[in-house]
């Protein structure tokens, strides 16, 4: 299988924030049972502390997402999928006491690894 990583992260084109995220998204593997599935492991310090009791209410609070677009220096556009609908807006962390968060997600894309490898 090809295992996928994500490191360097980099604040999003238009946030004017304080939060400086880094840690690792390691590695992204991809299933191919009834519907493509990423899984992946994820370590993150300095994330959200307003994520402390998991997503709010705000759209993509405290959420990890692969996007269709290649670089978040420039608008990265939607969630990126093959599915009926978007499988990344449930993908949220909770962050701990020392605003890192760790886990494990699952999410049914419906894209081929090599389709979300530079995403």
């Amino acid at each position: 299988p090809q295992f996928l990583e994500a490191r360097g992260f980099v604040p999003y084109f238009s946030y004017s924030g304080n939060l400086q995220v880094s840690g690792s998204i390691d590695p992204i593997t991809t299933s191919h049972l009834a519907v493509a599935t990423q899984t992946f492991t994820f370590s993150l310090d300095g994330v959200d502390p307003a994520c402390s009791s998991g997503a709010g209410g705000a759209a993509n609070s405290c959420g990890i997402h692969i996007h269709a677009g290649t670089s978040c220096a420039e608008d990265a556009l939607g969630h990126y999928y093959s599915t009926a609908s978007d499988p990344w807006s449930a993908v949220a962390y909770t962050a701990d006491e020392a605003d890192q968060a760790q886990g494990t997600f699952s999410v049914e894309t419906g894209l081929a690894a090599s389709e979300i490898d530079g995403h």
